[in-house]
């Protein structure tokens, strides 16, 4: 039988302790890999509202090149303005219904719950927030009431084209009728009169009274309604 001796239990002694200090480092190691920064799960947000990471940057991205909605609207090229600066809602077309399917006729077909959208909706700004003319004209109402527009501004523009803001709020009408204004002039306040579901502006186009997309016209004129706002799907 071999007897171990103080020399050897000595070297076995320093053997377990690097072990033991390797096991330790190791796991040290591992907490931080699973609990330290850059470690959530991905598809997570510290506040764990499930939204990606990606689409969290992508976000931010696009909030930090969003104009503020308060800032004046430059003048293009072409001398076009947009209304103000803020994100397009809904488009010009066909859309779902914005009040639910209560809103329709029993048996009415799928084709049937689409409302024809005549203009370009902005909105997601406070009410109160001023627009402002897209183009030089002549304003042919100031303040009119209707049930679906609330309020309604009319601006006539030589070529047959008139400019139509509704929604606009009680009383905050700068202009009045056959009064001439020029595009960036302010002519009334964001409301919610008339039928709505928040505070928005409904911009709305006519070439000769016949309803015409007013984003692809502003576009071609050098002002992009909604620049630096995510479009709502189907834009």
């Amino acid at each position: 039988m071999t007897r171990s001796t103080p020399r050897g239990a000595s070297a076995a002694a320093a053997v377990l302790s690097a072990l033991a200090a390797m096991a330790f480092l190791v796991l040290v190691v591992s907490l931080v890999l699973a609990f330290g920064p850059g470690s959530r799960p991905e598809g997570r947000t510290p506040d764990g509202d499930g939204e990606s990471s990606a689409a969290g940057w992508e976000r931010g991205l696009l909030r930090s090149r969003a104009p503020e909605p308060t800032a004046v609207p430059p003048l293009s090229a072409h001398g076009y303005s947009a209304p103000f600066l803020g994100p397009v809602t809904s488009c010009f077309g066909p859309r779902a219904n914005p009040f639910g399917e209560g809103s329709v006729p029993p048996g009415a077909r799928d084709e049937d719950r689409l409302t024809d959208h005549r203009g370009t909706d902005l909105g997601r700004v406070p009410e109160g927030t001023p627009f402002r003319a897209v183009s030089d004209g002549v304003v042919t109402g100031a303040d009119l009431g209707g049930e679906a527009g609330g309020n309604v501004i009319l601006v006539d523009e030589p070529g047959g084209r008139q400019w139509l803001y509704a929604h606009a709020r009680t009383g905050s009408a700068v202009v009045e009728e056959g009064q001439r204004v020029s595009a960036g002039d302010v002519l009334a306040e964001v409301g919610e009169t008339g039928t709505a579901t928040a505070p928005h502006l409904h911009l709305e186009l006519r070439v000769d009274g016949e309803p015409r997309d007013p984003a692809p016209f502003l576009a071609a004129r050098g002002v992009v309604l909604g620049d630096g706002w995510r479009a709502p799907r189907g834009c």
